[in-house]
């Protein structure tokens, strides 16, 4: 066979994965919609930093729905995912965009961090990392800060996870029956999970020895994925002392690849049902199936790519990711085993 064919072939073969390339730039933090036909996305898209919005259509592509050019750090959808929660840079202020009027409601202002991540708590409170609650209550106008875990100008170590405004901060939340929970991470801090009740957060318990990882729970708050130089690690978060359930040594993250992006990237992320798992390393993107332990997407790059952040799809049958070099953002059908197989 020529070089030319089997090129030609190699290519077919991709093409028949269902890996589809969409838009231009990168994007450094990844997310979809509830209802999985969105696909929210943070990053540099033509040399311009922004959030932007994508419909999926039915043939398994993009089309760009809006770009907000102020939202250039955290984002994150609305339970009903018709709005978006973000961090305007420009007025230092936290906004919300309405999709379906496309307004913008401003928000608390935040002039001590300008940069940080959001994840949403409940129906109207998020929480700002690093190191407060915003309440978007409807009927208050504008949206009030209920908690402020760090004021302004005394930061501290313990209150919510290590929230000094200079510290790297990744926050994941989820709901449990018992009320939402969230777990956080501060650079030189251990892994905390909370449990937030009555408009207030207690500390479940910690990770001490977990040090340099990105974090993610699962839609119901039963399992952590935490992933770093240790490894790959998926922890049983619903026994009183935290119980690994699998763990890959060899599935880590390089010294390197935490750099100042390293906060927003979105490098883990669960179906919603917690069977599946897409994981971000920076030369592949896997998707893990947890029920039987084994990889059932496996998509490796050239040594000078690197891949920044991920995303799947609550039903789990779509993946997206991007990286640099102008990678964009991909699409790629997933295959999820069959119960019987």
């Amino acid at each position: 066979m020529s070089t030319r064919s089997l090129l030609l072939l190699i290519f077919l073969l991709f093409s028949a994965c269902g890996e589809s390339p969409q838009s231009t730039g990168v994007a450094w933090s990844l997310a979809f919609s509830p209802q999985g036909d969105k696909l929210l996305a943070v990053g540099r898209f033509e040399n311009v930093t922004a959030t932007r919005v994508y419909e999926m259509t039915s043939g398994r592509t993009l089309n760009q729905l809006t770009s907000l050019s102020a939202g250039a750090s955290g984002a994150t959808w609305s339970p009903a995912g018709t709005q978006i929660f973000y961090l305007n840079l420009e007025e230092s202020r936290i906004d919300l965009f309405d999709l379906q009027q496309q307004k913008v409601t401003s928000g608390c202002h935040c002039d001590f961090f300008p940069q940080g991540t959001l994840s949403l708590l409940n129906n109207n409170e998020l929480i700002v990392a690093p190191c407060l609650i915003a309440d978007f209550q409807p009927t208050a106008e504008p949206p009030v800060i209920t908690q402020a875990f760090c004021p302004e100008g005394k930061p501290t170590t313990r209150e919510f996870g290590g929230c000094d405004a200079g510290t790297v901060f990744r926050v994941s939340t989820s709901h449990r029956a018992e009320g939402p929970v969230a777990v956080s991470y501060a650079g030189g801090c251990p892994v905390e999970v909370w449990d937030y009740r009555d408009g207030d957060l207690s500390l479940r318990y910690e990770f001490p020895d977990l040090e340099q990882c990105w974090i993610k729970v699962s839609a119901d708050g039963q399992q952590l994925a935490t992933l770093g130089l240790a490894g790959l690690s998926i922890w049983n978060l619903t026994a009183e002392e935290p119980k690994p359930l699998v763990h890959f040594s060899e599935k880590r993250i390089s010294p390197t690849g935490f750099h100042s992006l390293a906060a927003f990237q979105s490098r883990l992320s669960f179906s919603q049902d917690g069977h599946l798992l897409a994981v971000c390393f920076e030369d592949s993107v896997q998707v893990i199936d947890l029920t039987v332990q084994k990889v059932i997407f496996d998509r490796q790059f050239h040594q000078s790519e690197l891949v920044l952040s991920c995303a799947l799809s609550p039903d789990g049958k779509t993946l997206a990711w991007s990286g640099n070099r102008g990678m964009g953002i991909r699409l790629q059908a997933v295959r999820r085993r069959a119960a019987t197989e």
